[in-house]
């Protein structure tokens, strides 16, 4: 008999992308997202079947190429991104 080395898991992951790719392009946390993301198709409003925190006013969550992006209505820009684990991660729990 073998004995293997018992691993824990905690429950607690993170979920935080600070640079991702999207589309060929390397984005990051402060970048401007591209147009297409602000058109309603794009607009993520089921975003607690998702896990995904709550957005604030003038934001709302996005989806670029494997990574949840909340985006700011004003300026276009990638406030906090997600990686789309934290939809799987909470499916096998």
């Amino acid at each position: 008999m073998i004995a293997l080395p018992c691993i824990a898991f905690a429950n607690d992951y993170n979920f935080d992308e600070h640079t991702f790719r999207s589309n060929y392009h390397e984005y990051s946390i402060g970048d401007k997202a591209p147009d297409i993301n602000f058109t309603k198709d794009y607009n993520i409003t089921s975003w607690r079947i998702r896990h995904l925190p709550a957005p604030k006013p003038g934001t709302f969550w996005s989806y670029m190429d494997g990574t949840y992006v909340l985006l700011r209505n004003s300026d276009h820009k990638i406030i906090d991104a997600k990686s789309s684990d934290i939809f799987y991660r909470h499916m096998k729990d």
